[in-house]
């Protein structure tokens, strides 16, 4: 259906139509096809929403997003964070604050898992992403977006099982 809608959106000129059916297609193989087929999609898509007679925000902060969000299914971390860090660049310059804080969030997840694997620094890691869910937690917090803060709550018990389990304790 997604992709029915790109062919009617550029048929009419449509970009916004075309780049949010691309966007939904992108979130939709991150979740079904996996993180290649999503960066596939989200790749092309933000190049589309990068250029020169587009150039929308939004979407280049959207597409940013799901590529961070698949490089760090695929465990390449610097990727990722290259993507987060743009995409907030983007949302902060724009006061897209739902975004902002949702992308704070993923950095979070981002840092927790990093620390996974970065057993030396672990414990920075693990800062770090305390620090991030607190900067999403206080957006959320003046927006009074239950939503996100969920998942911020649900991340940070996540984070707390990670500490127990690798006997972390942050002061």
């Amino acid at each position: 259906i997604y992709e029915e809608q790109i062919t009617y959106f550029a048929k009419e000129k449509n970009a916004i139509g075309a780049l949010l059916s691309w966007y939904l297609i992108s979130d939709a193989k991150l979740v079904a096809e996996g993180p290649e087929k999503a960066l596939e999609v989200a790749q092309k898509a933000l190049e589309v929403a990068q250029g020169p007679r587009i150039n929308n925000y939004l979407f280049i902060a959207l597409y940013n997003k799901i590529i961070a969000e698949s490089y760090i299914v695929l465990s390449e971390y610097e990727y990722a964070k290259v993507h987060i860090e743009q995409a907030i660049m983007v949302a902060k310059k724009f006061e897209l604050l739902t975004l902002l804080a949702q992308l704070y969030l993923l950095y979070g997840k981002y840092l927790q898992d990093v620390a996974i694997v970065q057993k030396e620094t672990r414990t920075d890691y693990v800062s770090g992403a305390v620090k991030m869910y607190k900067k999403a937690a206080l957006i959320a917090k003046g927006l009074k977006n239950n939503y996100i803060l969920s998942d911020i709550e649900n991340a940070k018990k996540n984070l707390d099982s990670f500490c127990k389990l690798n006997n972390i304790t942050l002061s």
